[in-house]
């Protein structure tokens, strides 16, 4: 059985498009760039910023740098951090792994300060065993990374993780630490990008999450 859940955050966790677009959207007007296109705005919520500012918008690595800086200057600034929801059934779905026993994780490309923030405002962070994200130094900000790294800090068995999560990035920063994936569909990730990213489980709700997770 996999009895040690690692969750993705933005999209899995809690909905917090609105801060994260309102903040992409003032890093790229610091480039002259207006961007109101959701399609394209929906492409930085789960991946690290600084890999999509630079597929996304052809930026150097100066620039891209640049634009993450900004990016955090309107997410503290502004408050964005507080703009946010949590997807309903999350919270009974996080409180019924718990009860059953289930060691939860956040493993997330968001930086670990921001997440155990919106979690404690939320008081879902009494539900997990370990929080990790990505560094604002970005040493560290792939989805591959922050898994090896929560494997390796807990010396975790890898035939017992099940990774949670709801991006292409997620599917694949599972594959590469060879654990298992279970994809969500009511985040901001489609059946279509899960699938074509090689998931072969996918949940539609929390609830589904549990009885997948449960009748193992």
């Amino acid at each position: 059985m996999k009895d040690i859940i690692f969750f993705d955050f933005d999209g899995t966790i809690v909905d917090s498009a609105p801060g994260i677009k309102a903040s992409v959207k003032y890093a790229l007007s610091y480039f002259g760039i207006e961007e109101n296109r959701e399609e394209m705005l929906n492409l930085f919520i789960g991946p690290p910023l600084f890999d999509a500012f630079s597929k996304h918008y052809n930026m150097n690595k100066e620039d891209a740098d640049t634009a993450v800086e900004k990016y955090r200057e309107n997410y503290n600034e502004k408050g964005a951090m507080n703009n946010f929801l949590v997807y309903d059934g999350v919270e009974e779905m996080l409180k019924t792994l718990n009860r059953e026993g289930f060691t939860l994780c956040i493993a997330s490309a968001k930086p670990t300060s921001y997440i155990k923030k919106m979690l404690e405002s939320v008081d879902l962070i009494k539900y997990f065993y370990f929080i990790n994200g990505a560094s604002f130094d970005e040493t560290k900000r792939t989805k591959s990374a922050v898994i090896k790294e929560t494997i390796e800090v807990n010396n975790f068995p890898k035939e017992r993780i099940l990774m949670v999560g709801d991006r292409e990035n997620d599917v694949t920063g599972a594959k590469k630490n060879d654990i298992d994936i279970l994809g969500v569909l009511y985040g901001y990730g489609d059946e279509e990008e899960l699938s074509d990213a090689g998931c072969e489980k996918l949940a539609e709700t929390p609830e589904e999450v549990v009885k997948i997770i449960m009748n193992q």
